[in-house]
């Protein structure tokens, strides 16, 4: 019998897992709203059958993009729920939001549409999203630390903040996803989460805490909070890919166009010893990966090499 006193988020934060190119991959993001407690796969949502939550995941698949469910606890419960369709590709995002009586509702959108930047915009769903990861049913961690950050961050951020189901990286919680940006931070608790927002509200992003970016492969994610960090760009406005090439299965030359330089860097992904329990559920213990990332070239954007 587990430990009830073990806790993945704590083990991790011991061990010192690097937190670097750990987000979840997706192009943009399907949010539904639903109250009440979530199973442990987050799906399926309430009142939809079967075969049409998988068309609906089919639909999601083939356009990369990942299917959340979302509420606010301390909200008043009504007869409508909103959905949001976020894509987070491109160096501004975009964020479209509409009301559904029944999820079967849900299929009639035109996802591939609403992902376009000149797409159609119904309903308000201008400025950041905050979505903190409580699904407890997935992993004890997350509802543990994720409550304990939505608590911190409710009065501050009002009707921007979401609890949503599982995000990925159990053992990072608490987990926060920031959109339409793709953003994923991590090891965030009822303080210093408070002080992560202040930073994402003046324009900087909270590197202890960055995760990576959620469109960028995690050699890339990798690459871009190296890069940051080497130049101490900060700046919460996305840096540019300029080219991934891959030298091998573990390595990859990745050209990071930050704000003022352009870096090339090596990437290489290497697992740390020994094996360790990555989840709270996890029924064996795994390794996990982390990523070296070392500066090859480095050009100043003016024309000047350093």
């Amino acid at each position: 019998m587990a430990d009830p006193r073990w806790s993945c988020a704590a083990e991790s934060s011991l061990r010192g897992d690097p937190l670097e190119g750990t987000a979840s991959t997706a192009a943009g993001w399907l949010l539904i709203e639903q109250r009440g407690a979530w199973g442990p796969d987050g799906l399926p949502i309430a009142d939809l059958d079967a075969e049409r939550l998988a068309r609906l995941r089919a639909q999601c698949a083939a356009l990369r993009i990942r299917p959340l469910l979302v509420r606010q606890p301390w909200s008043e419960p009504t007869t409508v729920r909103r959905w949001f369709v976020v894509g987070s590709a491109g160096r501004s995002g975009s964020v479209v939001g509409g009301t559904f009586g029944h999820p079967s509702e849900l299929l009639d959108l035109d996802l591939a549409e609403l992902l376009r930047p000149d797409g159609p915009r119904p309903g308000d769903a201008s400025g950041l999203l905050y979505l903190v990861c409580t699904h407890g049913r997935h992993d004890p961690c997350c509802a543990t630390e994720g409550r304990a950050v939505v608590r911190s961050l409710r009065e501050r951020l009002g009707d921007a903040l979401w609890e949503c189901t599982h995000l990925g990286g159990d053992r990072f919680a608490g987990n926060l996803l920031l959109l339409p940006h793709g953003d994923y931070f991590g090891r965030l608790d009822g303080e210093n989460a408070v002080q992560a927002v202040a930073e994402i509200e003046a324009g900087r992003l909270p590197l202890e805490h960055f995760r990576g970016r959620a469109t960028l492969s995690p050699f890339a994610q990798a690459a871009e909070i190296g890069a940051r960090r080497q130049r101490g760009d900060a700046a919460l406005d996305p840096v540019e890919i300029a080219s991934e090439e891959e030298v091998d299965r573990a390595t990859r030359l990745i050209v990071v166009r930050l704000h003022d330089a352009e870096l090339e860097l090596r990437v290489t992904r290497w697992h740390p010893e020994p094996p360790a329990l990555l989840t709270c559920r996890a029924a064996a213990p795994k390794r996990a990966f982390a990523f070296r990332v070392e500066v090859v070239g480095e050009i100043e954007l003016d024309g000047r090499v350093p």
